[in-house]
């Protein structure tokens, strides 16, 4: 069997959701069989990539005669991956498969452009979103994203962990990992700092994306703790919290599963997060895990009741494996 995978930006370092999912599927898919990457050409302005994306696919198609070719758009299901997937299928056809990872808005005359194309078989995230594909007459199936819980695994003692990142131990600590970007809503981490004297909030960026500098020096004259460097055992960071808070709102601001919010709960971290994609599909609200929509759903008592030490988030996702979500991405 040989296949192609296509993602533009499958580089390390693999630490922000869309390129680690990429990446992850990309290693599954070569433990199975002979794969050939197409990524971006690193010291090619992005416009030229963009234009010679699709040529370069068909080239090596047409070359390599592959079974199945996997692409996930960079810029996940926009106006101009959806044409440039409708190309491929011309003359890939049924071994063609398209992965969105994160909603995106079509209106207009290009939503009735895409209305009248037909990319061929299309992967979703959630079913929210597979709605929102069906008004523009793509029927895309539902997938999962894996979890690596072998890596992601809860540790006894946080105290020797604290002191390696410089953590205070004597907190309670609140961890997000993610972009830090106005889009992530790192606000209500700011405001769970303020309201709260005995939690200490912390977050640890993604160097694969360009911070916002004045969401930096918001979080920073907060005294939110702030990584934003490369962290080669993320694992360790969620071992050292106490409670992960996922806080995005925005539909662009995460993929529609937030990894890490699986890692987390991996990690057996209790979570406060908003009603964010597919979570609300995935998991119900109980004593280890809470939907909040700002500041004021937070009180002593939520921080208590997560704070019990009996959590048993880890046990939700143990169903969630990168192999099953490869499985069907390939399947005929």
């Amino acid at each position: 069997m040989k296949s192609l995978f296509i993602y533009e930006e499958l580089f390390p370092p693999y630490d922000e959701g869309m390129k680690k999912f990429s990446h992850k599927i990309f290693q599954e898919i070569e433990a199975q069989m002979d794969v050939e990457a197409i990524r971006d050409i690193l010291w090619m302005p992005a416009k030229i990539n963009d234009l010679l994306i699709v040529p370069r696919i068909l080239l090596s198609f047409f070359i390599k005669r592959p079974n199945v070719v996997v692409y996930i758009p960079k810029q996940s299901l926009t106006f101009f991956s959806l044409l440039k997937a409708f190309t491929l299928k011309l003359f890939i056809g049924k071994k063609l498969r398209t992965v969105g990872l994160q909603k995106r808005s079509i209106t207009g005359g290009k939503k009735q452009l895409v209305q009248k194309i037909n990319p061929g078989k299309t992967f979703a995230l959630s079913h929210s979103m597979k709605k929102e594909l069906a008004a523009l007459n793509i029927d895309a199936e539902v997938i999962f994203t894996g979890i690596e819980t072998s890596k992601f695994i809860p540790v006894e003692n946080k105290s020797s962990l604290r002191e390696k990142y410089n953590i205070p131990k004597d907190k309670i600590i609140i961890l997000h990992v993610g972009h830090i970007k106005a889009s992530r809503n790192l606000e209500l981490l700011i405001d769970i700092n303020k309201k709260f004297k005995h939690c200490q909030s912390v977050v640890v960026g993604s160097t694969a994306t360009q911070q916002e500098q004045d969401v930096h020096k918001k979080c920073l004259e907060a005294d939110v703790i702030v990584i934003n460097q490369t962290i080669d055992s993320i694992e360790e960071v969620y071992a050292l919290a106490d409670i992960y808070c996922f806080p995005v709102k925005v539909d662009n601001g995460a993929m529609e599963t937030p990894l890490s919010v699986l890692e987390a709960m991996s990690t057996n971290l209790p979570v406060i997060t908003t009603n964010f994609g597919q979570l609300t599909e995935l998991f119900q609200q109980d004593g280890d895990y809470k939907y909040i929509d700002n500041i004021n759903d937070i009180d002593e008592k939520m921080i208590d009741e997560l704070t019990t030490g009996n959590c048993h988030n880890r046990e939700k996702v143990s169903e969630f494996t990168w192999q099953a979500t490869t499985t069907k991405i390939l399947a005929l």
